[in-house]
């Protein structure tokens, strides 16, 4: 093997492509599209056919996270035709291009093309990659963008460049995912810690922002806000941490399963420095602290500010590559705090368990997601054939129903009419949807409403219990 990969290191790069296409495909293959895919593809829809940006026909709402998503799909639409392949498709794309970052990067790191093929074959059986590179979201592009932006600032850092490119690769990070914004705002501590030029500084700040306020000023225009609805709906509208400690509980059972061996080798390297020269400690801080500093940032911002919804895996995925980069640098160093033999015990270590949880996490979604999406077509199949197309539904799980049946939905939290906001917090919700005149539910069956109180409050129909 060592031997191929120094000979022919682009060949073992397509098989390790080849290789993540075939295990991503038979453990997440069976899926289609999960609700946000949807939501997405709704958007997309409306756009590609001169309609605007626009869930429900005629209503102008920012409902979505990432207008570069939006733009991505709608071209992957075009060209595949379908809506459903272009977003796996698309998905499949980025996971390879995070891929092809690692693969560039990692060779940044070391000269051993034998570590750099060992790193990228665990890089390949990451669990929330396999997950999520059929799921049809923008979870890799997330991942790439922000890899990406913090290796090319990492290289511009050490060679002094004056053109900070990466900038303009973190813009579109925050325009995928507005959080991103805290990963900039560690990166200019980063800056000033490491004391380059005022004008870097300055640049760095111009290319990152110019795109953002120019699409925030457009969004502000077009939408009458320049704040995502996800944003608001899901915590941005609430005081903080009303969830901190549930939405810690959940983070914890995301990260710590499948990374347990990659946080234990993080942390014992950073405590095998105690040993060295307190210089070379200080050194090596500050050096790598945005690598840890990024995911921490990440996390508390996601337990204190989600205060209606879950914290899902995908936001992590954030900061996930950050995390493997670094347990892959720690590896390499030259710094002898692991033994050959410590290292060897880690990287099994570290394989075993993400092998152990792509199986597990497949077996699991196939059971959940294949019940769930069944009793989804069953709702649909009602509402097409027994409710006038002008009726209007109020459902949690907005994606395939709006996308299939194109009838005008109402979202619980206000993914859709941000307007509930006020209502929610007055406790005035069946107010809210007697005014909208709603004329169907779909009620989950862990809905906090009470399905009677619904219908005499509003004499609108249950359609029937959806068992997500």
């Amino acid at each position: 093997m060592k031997r191929f990969v120094e000979e022919h290191p682009r060949r073992f790069f397509l098989l390790c492509v080849a290789a993540f296409a075939v295990i991503s495909y038979g453990l997440f293959g069976f899926f289609r599209g999960g609700d946000d895919t949807y939501i997405y593809l709704q958007f997309v829809k409306h756009f590609i056919h001169g309609e605007g940006l626009c869930f429900n026909a005629g209503e102008r709402t920012y409902g979505f996270t990432s207008i570069v998503w939006i733009l991505i799909l709608s071209a992957f639409r075009l060209v595949t035709g379908n809506a459903l392949a272009a977003s796996m498709a698309a998905s499949f794309f980025w996971s390879v291009a995070l891929l092809f970052v690692w693969w560039m990067f990692a060779q940044k790191v070391t000269r051993d093309l034998t570590a750099v093929a060992l790193g990228t074959v665990l890089f390949v059986v990451d669990p929330n990659l396999l997950k999520h590179s059929y799921l049809g979201m923008e979870t890799p592009l997330s991942g790439f963008l922000i890899l990406l932006a913090v290796g090319l600032y990492f290289r511009e850092r050490e060679d002094g460049r004056n053109l900070p490119l990466s900038g303009l690769v973190f813009s579109l990070a925050i325009l995928n995912r507005p959080e991103s914004g805290l990963v900039v705002i560690l990166v200019v501590c980063d800056q000033l810690i490491h004391k380059l030029p005022a004008a870097f500084i300055a640049r760095f700040i111009l290319l990152c922002a110019a795109p953002v306020i120019a699409w925030g000023s457009f969004a502000f225009l077009y939408f009458g806000t320049f704040v995502p609805n996800t944003v608001l709906a899901k915590g941005g509208s609430y005081a903080p941490f009303g969830r901190f400690i549930a939405n810690l509980k959940d983070s914890t059972s995301i990260l710590l399963p499948p990374y347990a061996a990659v946080f234990f080798s993080l942390v014992a390297f950073a405590a095998g420095m105690r040993h060295r020269s307190k210089e070379e400690r200080r050194s090596w801080w500050r050096d790598h602290w945005l690598m840890f500093a990024i995911p921490g940032a990440l996390v508390l911002s996601y337990c204190a500010l989600v205060n209606n919804e879950l914290v899902y895996a995908r936001y992590m995925f954030l900061f996930i590559p950050l995390l493997l980069y670094e347990t892959f640098t720690l590896f390499t160093s030259p710094i002898p705090v692991f033994s050959q033999r410590m290292r060897r015990i880690l990287l099994a270590a570290i394989a075993v368990e993400f092998v152990a949880i792509d199986i597990a996490t497949a077996l699991a979604t196939r059971l959940s997601y294949l019940p769930a999406e069944e009793a989804k077509s069953e709702n649909i199949r009602w509402i097409r054939e027994h409710t006038d197309p002008r009726a209007i539904v109020v459902t949690g799980v907005l994606g395939r129903y709006g996308y299939e049946t194109d009838r005008k939905l109402i979202c619980p939290i206000g993914l859709l009419n941000p307007d509930i906001i006020g209502y929610i917090k007055t406790t005035r919700t069946l107010d809210y949807y007697r005014s909208r005149h709603a004329d169907y539910f779909v009620i989950l069956s862990k809905s906090p409403d009470d399905p009677g109180d619904l219908l005499r409050a509003t004499n609108a129909r249950i359609v029937h219990s959806d068992p997500m």
